[in-house]
Parts: C-alpha cells; structure tokens; sequence
C-alpha cells in the first residue's frame, strides 16, 4: 500500500484505493473510491466530493436496492457523501 505523508491536495481528483494517507489535508478534491483497502490519518477532508466505482458501487447500489443496514443502525448514505458521483 502507497503511504503519502503530511501533503496537501487542492482541488485534485484523488483515488483512495490501496493508499494511505497520514497528516494530509484534502481540499475541493474529488476522492474516488472503488472497493480497496485504504487509510485516512489525521487527515482532514473539507469540500470534497465522493465518487463511487467497482466493488464500492455495486455495494451502494445493493444497499440501496434493499434498503440493508449498514454496521447496526441504517444509514442514509447519500446524506453522507453528498455530494456524489456514481462511475464505472
């Protein structure tokens, strides 16, 4: 896994997966996500937009479908990653 250590992202499409990113702050980014392992650290996220693809969209997309519980307690997913982009 790719750590990246005290950086700060502005306004950069950034993908997640397989990253770890530790003392970073990520502002007006697009954070892509698709399934992988990744880590946020004493990393702060402010006026990002989340998009979804892969394994991490078709998991939205079944929760969503059914209308599951995520964790213990059901959770409305697009208020929290609102904005959002769905892509393959």
């Amino acid at each position: 896994m790719e750590t990246i250590r005290d950086r700060t992202f502005l306004a950069e499409t950034i993908s997640l997966d397989d990253r770890e990113f530790i003392g970073c702050h990520l502002q007006d980014c697009e954070l892509r996500y698709s399934g992988g392992e990744f880590l946020l650290k004493d990393t702060s996220i402010n006026g990002c937009k989340w998009s979804f693809g892969g394994c991490a969209l078709r998991t939205l997309v079944l929760s969503r479908t059914f209308d599951l519980h995520i964790g213990s307690e059901f959770r409305d997913l697009s208020a929290e990653f609102s904005p959002m982009t769905l892509w393959h």
